[in-house]
């Protein structure tokens, strides 16, 4: 199987480029099985970060028109990629063991990175209550989704060095899987959708 990311024009959808990320089949990981997902991706201007399967992320760089791979990293090899976001110098990265289920012993737990996004170099690395699914920055805090319906947030004033700040671990089942924000007058949410979880509102002003 051949993973590629595809760069299309907005309005006709006509694609402009395929970029082959690599060849990944059924002997990739034998301790996981099928491992060949593309799960994560995040854009600030003309570069393109994306992440999937063995715990790799590449930097994608246009210059007039062409896109180039300028670098790829390898983060935990067994898992999963899920969620990019870029804020200021930095990476924020989650990810998950590509396995079905959920669950907190340390076996299936994800981590979660901070790495330069200029070289992809690694910052730091933490470990999750239980698999990542998305990240997002928000007004310096870092908020990581995560199964059996829990999420962290961290404060990233500092933003090598992540503070653990909150913690929702309600064991609701599903799993929470994206997460948006708006300000309405002053007042801050979030929005978070997912697997057997539906759509969750939380007031996080505070």
């Amino acid at each position: 199987y051949m993973t590629c990311e595809y760069f299309m024009t907005k309005n006709t959808k006509e694609p402009i480029q395929m970029i082959s990320l690599g060849k990944v089949g059924y002997n990739a990981a034998p301790s996981l099985g099928i491992n060949r997902n593309m799960r994560a991706v995040a854009y600030e201007k003309n570069i393109t970060y994306c992440g999937g399967y063995n715990g790799n992320i590449w930097r994608i760089e246009e210059v007039n028109g062409y896109y180039t791979i300028t670098h790829n990293s390898v983060l935990y090899e067994d898992n999963l990629v899920t969620g990019i976001a870029v804020d200021g110098d930095y990476l924020y990265v989650c990810d998950r063991d590509p396995s079905a289920g959920g669950g907190t012993s340390s076996a299936i737990k994800g981590q979660s990175y901070v790495l330069n996004k200029a070289d992809l170099s690694l910052v730091w690395t933490g470990t999750l209550s239980n698999k990542g699914t998305d990240c997002r920055v928000f007004k310096n805090h870092l908020y990581i989704m995560e199964q059996i319906g829990h999420f962290q947030i961290y404060d990233i004033t500092n933003p090598i060095l992540p503070n653990l700040v909150f913690t929702e671990a309600n064991n609701a089942g599903g799993e929470y899987q994206r997460v948006d924000f708006w300000d309405d007058g002053g007042t801050h949410y979030a929005v978070m959708t997912g697997f057997e979880v539906g759509v969750t509102f939380y007031n996080v002003t505070n």
